[in-house]
Order: C-alpha cells, then sequence, then structure tokens
C-alpha cells in the first residue's frame, strides 16, 4: 500500500517559498541553477519545495552558520 501526497499541505509553491524566506522567485531560481538553495522538484514548468525539507535546509544553514563563529570570531 503506497501512501498518498498531500501536495497541498506537503508541498510549497516557488512563490510561497520566495515569501516565507524574503528572496524573489529569481533569486531561489538562481540558487537551484547553482546547487545552493533549498531542494525542489519540477513538475511540468511547476517547481515545488517540500514543506520539511525547506525547513531542513534552513536548519543546515544555521548549523554552519553557527559552527563557523564558534571559534569566538578568530
Amino acid at each position: 500500500m503506497t501512501k498518498a501526497i498531500d501536495l497541498e499541505n506537503e508541498y510549497l509553491t516557488s512563490d510561497e517559498v520566495s515569501d516565507w524566506l524574503k528572496v524573489s522567485r529569481r533569486t531561489l531560481h538562481r540558487w537551484a541553477r547553482l546547487r545552493k538553495g533549498p531542494p525542489s522538484v519540477k513538475v511540468g514548468r511547476s517547481v515545488y519545495y517540500r514543506r520539511t525539507s525547506v525547513e531542513q535546509w534552513l536548519l543546515a544553514l544555521e548549523q554552519s552558520h553557527t559552527g563557523a563563529c564558534s571559534d569566538g570570531g578568530q
């Protein structure tokens, strides 16, 4: 038995992610091209982001920035 995917609750559109992160859709597109931003999936012409993947990406950024500053700025 396979689990049904709830697109409305599990996935966000580019507009929703850009609003959430306070960046433009163009920035999201550039990040995707550079493999720098949150993971996404393209379906036809639409791009979707799994909500939990965006959250994990943000946490990873937070941890990498926190770790870089843990030496007291030296």
